[in-house]
């Protein structure tokens, strides 16, 4: 056992299982989809926050200068970890026992890279200068994850004034009100396969705020109806997003071309 624990201490190896690991997980989330695609500004948050994690053990002992930096960084990537565990719900429970089938492995993914990088952080040989920027990560994550309660909840009277009398809006919070707009057809809410139509967009900032007001619907409505809301305050949009990683029945049901007037 000690030969392998040490085996998987040298960088190489301990990066290969990062990156085989992080492949994993996306991979899984591709084929059986988790999270859906995250919007543009979360993939690239998730690219950038992860490389450092990824690639710890062979930056471990190169260019300490960049260390407070790198370690901010994984602050946040420990930030979006704990974000995904929250977010997965009752499934953390189950996915042990899926472990034999493969996609308990990628579902546990950021129980692992949460896990490790504590343990990373309580090594002996850490400063407290590094211990102080990882922290300092976590409190930024904290400051935009605030940011986006206190946007979100600015936005619900705005969008229930929409509801009553639909029309183009480009006022402020607009990107919050746009979320709540699109909820269950144009952005993912749930873990379930199915929330309203499969919707195939993954925006946390929207999820966080929809979390702090007890995930409720503001605005609860048939969906062809909230579509039509859509189109009316955000004429310039598709309601229908780019849906190329959803690889299940339901991903291939929302390409079809009369789905908007289909069934809810």
């Amino acid at each position: 056992m000690q030969k392998i624990w040490n085996w998987l201490q040298n960088p190489w190896v301990a990066t290969a299982l990062n990156f085989t690991l992080a492949m994993a997980a996306y991979i899984g989330n591709l084929l059986h989809q988790v999270f859906c695609q995250p919007v543009t500004w979360a993939a690239v948050v998730l690219i950038f926050a992860f490389i450092p994690v990824v690639f710890w053990p062979l930056l471990r002992e190169r260019w300490p200068l960049l260390h407070p930096v790198l370690h901010i960084v994984r602050g946040i990537a420990f930030c979006i970890c704990i974000y995904c565990i929250v977010f997965m719900e009752g499934w953390n429970f189950a996915l042990p026992f899926f472990i034999p089938l493969g996609f308990g492995i990628a579902g546990l993914v950021p129980h692992f890279f949460a896990g490790q990088m504590i343990y990373q952080l309580l090594q002996r040989r850490q400063s407290w200068v590094l211990r102080g920027t990882f922290l300092t990560g976590i409190l930024v994550s904290l400051m935009l994850a605030g940011y986006s309660v206190w946007d979100f909840r600015a936005a619900v009277p705005i969008a229930k004034q929409l509801a009553l009398h639909p029309e183009p809006y480009t006022g402020p919070h607009s990107d919050a009100v746009e979320w709540i707009l699109g909820m269950h057809f144009r952005y993912h809410t749930r873990l379930e396969v199915f929330d309203g139509w499969r919707p195939p967009l993954h925006d946390p900032a929207g999820m966080m705020g929809f979390w702090s007001i007890g995930r409720i619907d503001p605005i609860p409505m048939a969906l062809r109806e909230r579509v039509a809301l859509y189109e009316a305050a955000f004429p310039a949009r598709d309601p229908k997003a780019n849906c190329t990683c959803a690889r299940d029945r339901d991903g291939r049901s929302y390409e079809s071309a009369n789905w908007l007037r289909g069934s809810e």
